[in-house]
């Protein structure tokens, strides 16, 4: 036993100084080189603990940034803000080269990544596991903004909050090396969690064979380990819980105290405690019990209370298990040496992974991927170990078996004689069931027939409210009496659809309106009817010609026909309306977040619209509707459009149409017809679209010529 014993400790000894050799590897690595880079060491840092300060009153900060100096941010202030600030600049080799800035770490609550356009202007991205995944602009486990290498210098400043401590890394991936990087890592989570799954089956199919509890207690083991791990890396927010902002946390703590718990259960199972040793049988059973409580506390207390108090427990869970199991295998449980060596090597790398985050050991495969590879290496050695004690139990059956042959033949023909009752009991509930399943059948079939008429119905009743809707709006034929060289682009998602248009003619002035309500489908077809009226009440009735005038009282009319005061219900709609005075040959435009682009032969210009919508209870106070008034002295053509288009999904990357590609093609419909111009912005949405991508909302684009 004391051989054992010393045979195991130098193994153990061994993989602690590989751990430390490996650990000297780490180097820092250039801003500017290929690849990926940690520039954590270069950025400055300030924590703002009001958590008050805005961009504009950061950004006006000199000495109260300090460079951080560490390979990674450590940082132990909770529901603090910390403010991050680094300068970029190319070498003489890389001076428009496209990077992407990297959090590593996925569960920061909050981040804001903040940069400048060519207007001096603060443009603002979002990011973090307490926000909806799809605001991301690059969707990925963890948070990517893209910046771009230039000869003179960049800043840049991110915003880090969460509730609990951050460890994590900013890198800078050169965007051509990014896809690769990312590809080796998601081969090696793929690896890693297709090796946990193989151990779940192979233990699942071990269980159903053996019917050893043991095994069942193991693959729920796994299983909370795969699970913890896949929402520490954030594939469980990127694939799962994309839309349950603030889950990520809870399933963290949950599956951490699950682990555990799994983790001890398997224990009082497998290592038969109450055989060898009544004390530690007692203890177990108590700690189990703590467990249960601990689970329901990661459920019901905040993340930010329960966390640091699951991380404590799980560290002694570990070392009480490591200690249960050198006390069973000193008494007798030669089952008990991989499950010693399992929890060893669980310990010994997880030790390495905190250690990492506490900057006590540097950056490399093995102090990242600590917890990786400790979650790994046990699974596979207690792997080993059920099989281990599979192997010992059959040696102890083989040997009984010899001495109890004639009694297993005795109870054999009395099993033959149970089994052929049994069988017939069998048959006889096979052919009841067979029954039930029959008439069973026969109801499905006919709720079949019931649904599939509901749906007729339903479909009809669509396509009658399609035609109401189609008949609401001003038709083609109407549009060119007042403006010939016009058209119209006009494809809803659904059957009926939340984007709406209509032309009217007031004294001297033609008025257009272009609008994308709330939603598509039914709920957008009833806006889009409530728009319809509301502008023709406006204009036709009331006789109101100023576009900002019209959106105004259309916002006025939207809130009050919906109650929003009462009802805080947050329905609207974004619009544009131009008005054009044939007699004094102008144009005015006024918008509602949705944009006026002007063709002229001196290029494209594009009027922007106010930042606010019709109705939806938005609180703006600096922010009204503003009329913009142009001459038409040249020839000139407008289009208006809904954000359907620029937002549609498609190309051989399965990116965004944007409003870029939106101006480069209508740029060059300054000679086309109205016709020609609407079969070329149809024949581009179709080939953007192809065959392999839906279209994700309604689309509306209406264009004229004016002169």
């Amino acid at each position: 036993m004391v051989l054992r014993m010393n045979g195991f400790w130098q193994i153990i000894s061994l993989c602690w100084c590989c751990l430390w050799g490996s650990a000297l590897l780490g180097q820092t690595p250039i801003v500017g080189k290929p690849g990926k880079q940690n520039i954590t060491a270069y950025v400055q840092v300030f924590a703002d603990t009001t958590n008050q300060m805005n961009i504009g009153e950061i950004a006006s900060l000199q000495n109260e940034f300090a460079t951080y100096a560490k390979d990674e941010f450590n940082f132990n202030r909770i529901k603090t803000n910390y403010w991050l600030r680094i300068a970029i600049q190319g070498d003489s080799t890389r001076t428009n080269d496209e990077y992407f800035l990297q959090i590593s770490y996925p569960l920061v609550d909050e981040i804001d990544f903040y940069y400048t356009q060519n207007d001096g202007q603060w443009q603002q991205l979002q990011a973090g596991d307490m926000r909806p995944f799809n605001i991301r602009l690059i969707e990925h486990r963890t948070a990517l903004f893209p910046v771009r290498i230039t000869a003179a210098p960049q800043t840049y400043y991110i915003r880090l909050y969460s509730e609990t401590t951050t460890n994590t890394r900013l890198n800078l991936i050169e965007k051509s090396a990014f896809y690769e990087i990312l590809q080796k890592e998601e081969l090696g989570y793929g690896v890693f969690f297709g090796v946990l799954l193989l151990i779940v089956f192979n233990n699942l199919l071990y269980f159903f064979y053996i019917k050893d509890w043991g095994y069942l207690w193991y693959i729920s083991f796994v299983l909370a380990n795969l699970v913890f791990q896949a929402s520490l890396s954030g594939h469980v927010f990127q694939y799962f819980l994309t839309d349950a902002a603030g889950w990520q946390n809870k399933w963290v703590a949950v599956f951490t105290t699950s682990g555990v718990l799994m983790g001890v259960a398997f224990a009082f199972v497998f290592l038969d405690i109450r055989r060898y040793s009544v004390r530690t049988f007692r203890i177990t059973v108590v700690a189990m019990l703590f467990q249960c409580l601990m689970l329901l506390a990661s459920i019901a207390a905040p993340y930010y209370v329960a966390m640091p108090v699951i991380k404590a427990l799980s560290l002694l869970s570990v070392i009480f298990l490591i200690v249960v199991a050198f006390v069973v295998w000193r008494k007798g449980n030669q089952a008990a040496r991989f499950y010693l060596a399992a929890y060893c090597f669980y310990l010994i790398f997880a030790a390495a992974f905190i250690l990492k985050t506490s900057n006590i050991l540097p950056e490399n495969f093995v102090t990242v991927h600590g917890f990786e590879i400790a979650i790994l290496l046990e699974s596979i050695t207690l792997s080993i170990a059920l099989a281990d004690k599979t192997r010992l139990e059959r040696n102890r059956i083989e040997q009984e078996k010899k001495e109890a042959q004639m009694e297993a033949l005795r109870i054999q023909q009395e099993a033959n004689a149970t089994l052929e009752q049994r069988v017939w009991k069998r048959t006889k509930e096979l052919n009841d069931t067979v029954d039930e399943l029959n008439q069973t059948l026969q109801v499905v079939n006919a709720q079949k027939t019931e649904i599939e008429d509901k749906n007729r119905d339903i479909t009809a009743s669509l396509n009658y409210a399609k035609r109401i809707q189609e008949a609401s709006l001003t038709s083609l034929a109407q549009m060119r009496q007042y403006l010939p060289d016009s058209f119209v682009l006009f494809k809803p998602r659904d059957i009926v659809g939340g984007d709406f248009y209509c032309v009217e003619q007031i004294d001297n002035c033609t008025i257009i309106i272009a609008a994308d309500c709330t939603g598509h489908g039914v709920p957008g077809g009833f806006m889009s009817m409530l728009g319809i009226n509301m502008f023709r009440q406006m204009v036709v009735a009331r006789r109101l010609t100023d576009p900002a005038a019209i959106l105004q009282a259309m916002n006025e009319g939207i809130m009050r026909a919906l109650r929003q005061d009462e009802t805080h219900n947050r329905d609207g709609m974004d619009a544009g309306i131009c008005v054009i005075n044939h007699q004094e040959r102008t144009l005015s435009f006024a918008g509602a977040r949705m944009p006026l682009y002007l063709l002229r032969n001196s290029g494209l210009t594009t009027v922007k619209a106010s930042r606010i919508s019709l109705g939806g209870m938005q609180t703006a106070p600096d922010q009204s509707f503003f009329t913009h008034t142009f001459a038409l002295d040249e020839p000139t053509q407008i289009l208006l459009c809904s954000d359907g288009l620029q937002d549609q999904f498609g190309g051989s990357h399965g990116r965004k149409f944007l409003a870029k590609q939106i101006k480069e093609l209508y740029s060059s419909c300054l000679l086309r017809s109205a016709d020609e111009q609407r079969q070329l912005f149809a024949k581009a949405l179709h080939t953007w679209m192809g065959n392999d991508y839906r279209q994700i909302d309604d689309i509306l684009v209406i264009g004229a010529r004016l002169c």
